[in-house]
């Protein structure tokens, strides 16, 4: 079979699936790094490979396919893009043009510098994004700003600098930028707090905003500026994830990954992969959540050692829902020394990981045990998580609460079962957390072998009288 046109990611993306092999097994047959494959999965038709890469794709179709392997492939070429990314959960934007990566004959992803949009437009083509005018904005973004406590006169100065940075971008500094990135910070802890719902809006505003100021914005400043758009398109994937927005997710953690290739930030690249892995995670694509993870770990060998260190508690996790259980503990032991590590040479400040302190392993590994049925050092875990993790990371002590009331109902323990699930509840009203909101759900579902009891008589009571949401 000879081929008469170039390669794209997506038709390398396409022959990698009708063979049916894993983002590291397909990168490994070719001979490349598997953040090229993940690569073209995010770029996919705007992405074209070296030319030593094209031979190989060549290659690999006319020698080591099967013949059922190049049927496969000539069916999702010829379905085309558009149902690849429906069948993934990945919408094309409504201006491509907009956020696409420009073509470049690379292997790797070239995160775009996008033409300037008018402020009101929602350039990111995410599903249920509202069109937000210039004062709301403003008005938005000033909200926010209230809340870093910068005093009168830093917040009149801030607001000074933006709508100068809106009706001229070509005044972006390196003071704007900064104070973008401290605003992104501070949503992270509110998100901790509050939940996806009290922070998403203002964190796409945000994004819509600096998406504007990125044609215009000096050459010297470009990686400065990119690097925070990054951090804030990961920002709200994340919180699209807490919401059960999937698509919206996929699409901003790749707006993020590029954009952070684009700024050089390795730290940036590792943590939107290890963040990537979570989202697979999320809708069981077991071995896609794998692949992130790992590559996220190779890819952060050299970064911040609490940044490597999530990506090794993401792998671990994975690989637990997986039912992998060797794999899960040498990512656990891993992910242990890797922790040790970055408490003895110092942690970056502010860390992109800055959540991860001495209660946040017990807390995955909580979640690792339960996935692997082993109740009684899940319950250890979770107890342990409790007593040492940041009380305002509220979320993750109620999920930690979470796995307390799943592991007690494996255990057949109604009880403490009930007590946990009620703890749960308490903390899901604070912290608005979708996600959490299901989860708590299908605990309480899991209790039908109690129906009717005094324990669960009193949380129904409790769960109707104070709704999650």
């Amino acid at each position: 079979m000879v081929r008469g046109r170039e390669w794209t990611g997506f038709e390398a993306v396409a022959l990698q699936e009708a063979m049916r092999k894993s983002v590291r097994e397909f990168a490994a047959l070719l001979g490349i790094d598997p953040s090229t494959v993940i690569n073209w999965r995010s770029g996919l038709g705007s992405v074209l490979p070296r030319s030593v890469t094209q031979a190989m794709l060549d290659t690999t179709l006319q020698q080591r396919a099967t013949p059922e392997d190049r049927a496969r492939f000539d069916q999702i070429v010829a379905e085309g893009e558009s149902v690849w990314r429906q069948r993934h959960d990945r919408p094309l934007t409504d201006d491509p043009s907009a956020l696409q990566p420009t073509r470049h004959p690379s292997s790797a992803i070239s995160s775009p510098l996008p033409e300037a949009v008018t402020v009101g437009g929602s350039p990111l083509g995410v599903e249920g994004e509202d069109v937000v005018e210039r004062k709301t904005f403003l008005q938005v973004l000033t909200g926010s700003m209230a809340g870093l406590a910068l005093g009168a006169a830093g917040l009149t100065e801030a607001h000074e600098r933006l709508v100068k940075a809106v009706d001229e971008p070509s005044r972006v500094d390196a003071a704007l930028i900064e104070h973008f990135d401290r605003i992104c910070d501070y949503c992270r802890r509110q998100d901790d707090i509050q939940g996806a719902q009290a922070v998403l809006t203002v964190a796409q505003a945000q994004l819509r905003l600096l998406h504007a100021m990125l044609a215009d914005c000096p050459a010297r400043l470009q990686p400065q500026l990119l690097a925070v758009y990054s951090k804030l398109a990961g920002l709200a994937g994340w919180l699209s994830l807490d919401a059960r927005q999937f698509a919206n997710s996929w699409r901003y953690f790749e707006v993020a990954h590029a954009a952070a290739h684009q700024a050089g930030a390795p730290d940036l690249i590792g943590f939107t992969l290890a963040r990537m892995s979570h989202v697979a995670k999320a809708q069981d694509r077991l071995g896609l959540a794998v692949d992130y993870a790992s590559t996220a770990v190779a890819s952060t060998k050299q970064a911040e050692p609490m940044v490597h260190t999530f990506a090794y508690d993401q792998l671990a996790r994975a690989y637990a829902k997986a039912g992998d259980e060797t794999k899960c503990f040498a990512a656990l032991e891993q992910a242990h020394s890797s922790y040790q590590r970055a408490k003895t040479e110092g942690a970056q400040e502010p860390s992109l990981a800055y959540f991860y302190d001495d209660g946040f392993l017990p807390h995955t590994e909580s979640q690792c045990y339960l996935n692997l049925g082993q109740s009684d050092r899940a319950v250890e875990k979770a107890e342990q998580s409790l007593a040492l993790h940041d009380p305002h990371m509220v979320r993750d002590n109620a999920f930690s609460k979470l796995y307390l009331a799943a592991t007690y109902v494996q255990s057949d323990q109604p009880e403490p079962a009930v007590s946990a699930l009620m703890d749960a509840a308490g903390w899901a009203r604070q912290n608005r957390s979708v996600q959490l909101a299901e989860r708590i759900q299908t605990v309480r579902a899991s209790m039908t072998q109690w129906q009717g009891t005094a324990p669960v008589a009193e949380l129904d009571g409790y769960l109707r009288e104070q709704p999650l949401t």
